[in-house]
């Protein structure tokens, strides 16, 4: 003879470990994704951001440097440069960054910019590399922002360094 319990719904417990089953598989889930994004590569993702600057007299469409592989990448394998564009690159303390022209296939001029927004130096027609050696150039003041143009703009429009 045994005493009697309190009857148990079912319908109660049934729905009591859906429940449960359903929340540690959104848990589950949810770690999945956490760890995959922690693991993403998304410092290399190349977002393009582009923008207007005025330079000398002239107005270029620039391509924002952004994230480091982008920025050592630069210009290089792309074909070409239009006329009326340039690309930018912004360092987050003035400094002696060093620039190559690893997989470059045309020249460029490189206009050094301080935090000032003036031109401390140009390199004009920087060549591409060649199968050796491939240089690197940094100006003997610091910098904080770099255009990269395409060879002889910086002439054409009478850049001149401050």
């Amino acid at each position: 003879n045994y005493p009697m319990g309190k009857k148990v719904n079912n319908k109660e417990t049934n729905s009591e470990s859906t429940f449960l089953l359903n929340l540690i598989k959104i848990f589950a889930i949810a770690l999945v994704v956490a760890l995959i994004l922690k693991f993403l590569p998304l410092g290399n993702l190349e977002i393009k951001k582009t923008g207007k600057i005025r330079i000398g007299t002239q107005v270029l469409t620039i391509e924002y440097a952004s994230g480091s592989e982008q920025t050592s990448k630069g210009l290089g394998g792309r074909k070409e440069l239009p006329k009326d564009r340039g690309m930018f690159f912004t360092f987050p303390t003035d400094g002696n960054y060093s620039f190559w022209m690893k997989g470059m296939l045309f020249p460029i001029d490189i206009i050094f910019i301080g935090s000032d927004y003036k031109i401390i130096d140009i390199l004009y027609n920087a060549p591409p590399c060649g199968n050796g050696e491939c240089p690197s150039f940094s100006p003997p003041n610091k910098f904080r922002y770099v255009l990269e143009v395409n060879s002889g703009w910086s002439k054409e429009n009478e850049l001149k360094i401050k």
